[in-house]
């Protein structure tokens, strides 16, 4: 019952970044929401398995990104919003993910999600690779490469 309080404490701070981190890979709001209210749901049937409540960030996190998962192999492709759809929500609401997602979007899945858990949602190294299943130095290795990859067009932002 503590454990199912602290969960319920924890996702009224934290909707909004849940729904943030899942957004990052429906890319669309109604899918994000989808996927933030099934993984509260399942999150709230798989309490008992939180051993530790100081991890319950890292804990929600992957059962938001392994519900994503499953829910874009379900419909066997990754969707992204048009860039003209982007561009209509980013004029009604300025914002710093709408900018960072433009940038990212043509990249593989991999690096992309790396790229919003490090530098959008501020979690470290350890976190990520606790959410995502990978070792902490393939963690690092895909975010290099994702820099890299990003690099040109940072250069050509600035010219």
């Amino acid at each position: 019952m503590i454990k199912r309080k602290i969960f319920e404490d924890y996702i009224e701070g934290n909707i909004d970044k849940a729904f943030r981190f899942a957004y990052s890979y429906s890319g669309n709001k109604s899918d994000a929401e989808d996927v933030v209210s099934e993984s509260v749901v399942k999150a709230l049937s798989k309490i008992s398995s939180l051993r530790d409540t100081e991890k319950i960030n890292c804990w929600f996190m992957s059962i938001i990104a392994n519900t994503a998962k499953q829910n874009l192999r379900r419909q066997k492709k990754f969707v992204f919003e048009s860039e003209d759809s982007a561009e209509k929500i980013a004029a009604k609401e300025e914002s710093s993910f709408f900018e960072f997602e433009d940038l990212i979007k043509n990249l593989d899945v991999k690096y992309r999600e790396l790229l919003i858990m490090k530098y959008f949602e501020g979690f470290t190294f350890k976190e990520i690779s606790e959410i995502s299943s990978l070792s902490e130095n393939t963690v690092k290795t895909r975010l290099y490469r994702a820099i890299e990859l990003l690099k040109p067009k940072l250069e050509g932002e600035l010219k």
